[in-house]
């Protein structure tokens, strides 16, 4: 199963480069926009250690950052998802956040939610067992993984309006989560480090050119490399859903 997930995924990436490139074309200015945005007006605000301060105002600045970003991916993997499983190209032509996006965007909302429990959590045990706790933590970690890997299945779910809840998706993906998490590290990590390699190679040309210039050159491509590794992460959930859903009604079940 690892190896059809892989090839899947691999093959629905590469098959539809023209595609990426249109969501790109639609959301990277935006992308760019609020990634400049951070960096020259919003970030400055939130120095200082607000939060050590009592000052309110950096965990404003955090909401806003997060909640953002999770507009953002939910209109970026909205139109992925709904090409590589209803072969659906024009979605991807224009700009576009109504029905499918937002409840891609509550679904997000709630795996987040559930992350910062485990967050503290961990904090939890690590303050409470020392050195201890760091192996607790791992072993947590290790036990917990598999599980977020197959109850993010129902964000293809959202992105096909397909009424399907979170105990479905578990029920769907058994034996799905280490080979979720395998498959896109195999083909998240080349990607990353082939990103890194072109940020190094950009930040040396640039390095005696004015500041902002510089700047704007490399957050451009970074968030473009972004996207794009952030898509192959998408089609590793696409094609996992896909997968369970087949192996789901192959057994004479439905979901």
């Amino acid at each position: 199963m690892l190896m059809e997930i892989i090839s899947r995924s691999f093959i629905a990436y590469r098959s539809n480069l023209d595609v990426l490139f249109r969501i790109a074309r639609i959301w990277l200015p935006i992308v760019v926009v609020w990634a400049l945005f951070l960096k020259f007006a919003l970030a400055p605000l939130a120095r200082g250690s607000l939060l050590a301060q009592g000052d309110f105002r950096g965990l404003l600045f955090l909401l806003v950052y997060v909640f953002a970003n999770l507009v953002i991916a939910s209109g970026i993997a909205v139109p992925w998802h709904r090409l590589l499983l209803l072969r659906d190209r024009s979605y991807a032509e224009k700009f576009s956040f109504g029905p499918m996006e937002k409840r891609y965007l509550t679904r997000l909302i709630a795996m987040n939610l559930a992350s910062l429990v485990y967050i503290l959590v961990l904090l939890f045990v690590v303050i409470k067992l020392g050195q201890g706790g760091r192996v607790a933590s791992l072993a947590i970690t290790a036990t917990v993984l598999p599980y977020a890997m197959r109850f993010s299945l129902v964000l293809p779910a959202a992105a096909l309006s397909e009424p399907f809840s979170f105990s479905d998706a578990y029920l769907v993906s058994r034996g799905m989560g280490w080979r979720m998490f395998a498959a896109t590290l195999a083909l998240t990590l080349p990607m990353v480090f082939v990103a890194r390699i072109v940020l190094e190679i950009v930040d040396l040309l640039l390095r005696k050119t004015p500041g902002m210039f510089k700047d704007i050159v490399e957050i451009i491509l970074a968030e473009a490399c972004g996207i794009a590794i952030a898509l192959m992460f998408v089609s590793v959930l696409s094609i996992s859903y896909a997968v369970a859903k087949e192996r789901w009604f192959a057994g004479g079940q439905s979901a």
